[in-house]
């Protein structure tokens, strides 16, 4: 096999017949490692803003185009990781991209101190299947 013809068969080692193109992390985020300011926890729900011309005419890749069309209805933020099959941190940078255009908009879930005393539930859970 002659020089040339390994540089051609080396030519895509980036390619994985399965997977497709392989694209790194830093590729996808240019470079960025934090979402910026805003913070996306795990259980945080993002949805999908009807879009408006305000962003319909930014070049936008194909992760953010699958957010958008996972979040037309309310979905975490680990739920969309999972689905992209992507890094939490990856998927936190381009949330915030997708904030910052006004494409989504995110709702954090109620801080535990809020949240009801788990006997409180059990006991209305309880009331709710001896009513019924």
């Amino acid at each position: 096999m002659s020089t040339e013809d390994r540089g051609e068969a080396n030519a895509h080692n980036w390619m994985d017949q399965d997977a497709g193109p392989l694209v790194r992390s830093f590729a996808l985020t240019g470079g960025r490692a934090s979402p910026g300011s805003e913070s996306f926890e795990l259980l945080t729900y993002v949805v999908t803003v009807p879009w408006s011309s305000g962003y319909s005419g930014l070049h936008l890749q194909p992760e953010h185009l699958s957010i958008l069309e996972h979040a037309e209805r309310p979905a975490s933020v680990a739920e969309i990781a999972s689905h992209l099959s992507r890094p939490l941190g990856v998927v936190r940078v381009l949330l915030n991209d997708l904030q910052e255009m006004g494409a989504i908009t995110k709702y954090s879930p109620t801080p535990t101190a809020n949240r009801p005393d788990d006997r409180i539930l059990q006991a209305v859970i309880d009331g709710l299947r001896a009513a019924g």
